[in-house]
């Protein structure tokens, strides 16, 4: 596996990373809401941003991951 493809990799690892957090966001909505009624309406929207933000960034890295991906085959072409 050359450099591209392991760049590529890691790219994939921090957006695999990203969807994560961002599922484990969602999850914790209710369960911390619950826990906190007076922060309710807070406590839900900071993790719908956060969730938002962690999809967003695992949208650019899978894209990063593509881009290299395709730096891979050029190189091999040469």
């Amino acid at each position: 596996m050359g450099v591209w493809e392991k760049s590529a990799e890691a790219y994939e690892d921090n957006a695999n990373t990203c969807r994560s957090i961002a599922d484990g966001l969602v999850a914790g909505i209710e369960f911390i809401a619950d826990m906190s009624p007076h922060n309710q309406e807070r406590i839900v929207r900071l993790h719908e941003e956060g969730e938002q933000y962690a999809r967003a960034l695992a949208r650019i890295f899978t894209s990063m991951a593509a881009i290299h991906l395709s730096e891979s085959e050029v190189e091999d072409d040469c």
